[in-house]
C-alpha cells in the first residue's frame, strides 16, 4: 500500500511539475507572438515613412527619377536591406529564437504595412499633387521603348503594333495600372516573405532551458 501510495505521490508531481512547465511554455510563447506582432507594426511603419520620405525628396529633385533604372534598383535594394534589418531586430526582441511562422508573420506584416504605405503615397501623388506626372513618365517610357526598338533593326511596322500595345501600359497613374502595380507589389511581398523567414529563422536549441 505504501508503495502504491508513493507511486501516486510521484506521478502526481511528475504530472503538476509538467502542467507548470507548460503553462510556463505557453505563457512564453504569448508574450513572444504579442512582441513580434507589435514590433513589425513599428518596423512596418517605420520602413513604410522612410521609403516614403526617400520618394518625396527623389520626386523634389527629380520627377521622373522612376524612369532611371539605376536609381529605381537602388532604392530596392536600400529598402531590402532595411526590412532585413528590421526582421532581425524584431527577432532579437523576440528572444533572439523563432519559428518559421514566427519569422514569415513578421516579415509579411513588415512588407505589407510598408507596401500600403507607399501606395498611399502613389496614390495621392498621381491623383491630387501632380496629375500629369503619370503620363510624363509613360512618355518617357514609350520613347526609351521605342528607342530599343529601332536599335534591334526589326521593321517599323512590328515596332508600331508593340507600341500600340504598350500604351495602355506606360501610364503608372492611371487605375488598372496602379492597382496592377499594388496587386504584383503584393504578390512580391509574399514570395520574400516566404524566402526570408527560411533565411533568419533560429529555433530554439532543445536542451536550453526556458
Amino acid at each position: 500500500l505504501r508503495s502504491r501510495k508513493f507511486q501516486f505521490t510521484t506521478r502526481s508531481l511528475i504530472t503538476m511539475v509538467e502542467d507548470i512547465a507548460n503553462t510556463r511554455n505557453t505563457d512564453v510563447e504569448s508574450t513572444a507572438r504579442k512582441i513580434i506582432y507589435k514590433e513589425s507594426l513599428i518596423c512596418g511603419l517605420y520602413l513604410g515613412l522612410i521609403m516614403v520620405s526617400i520618394y518625396l525628396l527623389s520626386w523634389l529633385v527629380n520627377p521622373l527619377y522612376s524612369t532611371n533604372t539605376f536609381i529605381s534598383g537602388a532604392l530596392q535594394l536600400f529598402e531590402f536591406g532595411l526590412l532585413c534589418i528590421f526582421i532581425l531586430s524584431v527577432r532579437k526582441l523576440a528572444g533572439g529564437f523563432w519559428s518559421y511562422s514566427q519569422a514569415f508573420s513578421s516579415s509579411i506584416i513588415i512588407t505589407l504595412l510598408s507596401v500600403g504605405l507607399k501606395y498611399s503615397w502613389n496614390f495621392i501623388l498621381y491623383n491630387f499633387i501632380d496629375r500629369s506626372l503619370g503620363e510624363r513618365i509613360g512618355e518617357v517610357v514609350f520613347a526609351t521603348v521605342q528607342k530599343e526598338l529601332l536599335k534591334t533593326g526589326i521593321s517599323q511596322g512590328v515596332i508600331d503594333t508593340n507600341l500600340e500595345n504598350m500604351k495602355s501600359y506606360s501610364n503608372p497613374g492611371t487605375p488598372k495600372i496602379f492597382l496592377l502595380a499594388l496587386v504584383s507589389s503584393v504578390i512580391a511581398s509574399l514570395v520574400i516573405s516566404l524566402i526570408l523567414a527560411v533565411i533568419v529563422k533560429k529555433n530554439k536549441p532543445v536542451f536550453t532551458s526556458v
